[in-house]
């Protein structure tokens, strides 16, 4: 009954992060076999099971990513601080397509930009990757502008950068 509840949104977590459908499938299924293995040690005071859960897959994600030397950072980068307008493109793309384009980022952009989604702080992130909390930053920023230019040149977004 928790495999079948929480199978899909968790297989759709480790998509985002591991582009290969089969490589997913794995990083899913090692995530699950660790929720099962640490059930006891779940608590359950925040009432967040999801959430925990989806964390052992991203933390898997990441495993297999490092494993396959798949995240190359740069050691130097400076923070980029242009203010970019967001607009609403939810209504414009699906959540399929949404994910292909941001699957489509180059390591490291595309890891950074899943894990400030998925909530995590560029302080847990920097430490997570082992990277300076200004170059997560920076990451995330230069990610959203590389998905904004892929956006406008697959004319989902109607006009070019400003």
């Amino acid at each position: 009954m928790l495999f079948d509840r929480y199978a899909p949104y968790l297989l759709s977590i480790a998509q985002r992060y591991v582009n290969d459908f089969h490589q997913a499938e794995d990083v899913f299924l090692k995530g699950f076999e660790k929720v099962f293995r640490n059930l006891q040690s779940y608590k359950s005071e925040k009432n967040e099971f999801k959430y925990w859960c989806k964390k052992i897959v991203i933390n898997e994600a990441l495993n297999l990513l490092r494993a396959r030397n798949d995240m190359h950072f740069e050691a130097d980068m400076a923070v980029y601080e242009k203010n970019t307008e967001e607009p609403e493109i939810l209504s414009q793309i699906t959540t399929e397509e949404l994910h292909k384009i941001i699957g489509s980022l180059r390591s490291p952009y595309g890891i950074i930009f899943n894990m400030v989604i998925d909530g995590y702080s560029y302080q847990e992130i920097s430490q997570i990757l082992k990277i300076n909390e200004a170059t997560c930053r920076s990451y995330y920023m230069r990610s959203k502008v590389m998905l904004k230019e892929i956006l406008i040149k697959h004319e989902i977004l109607p006009y070019g950068p400003k």
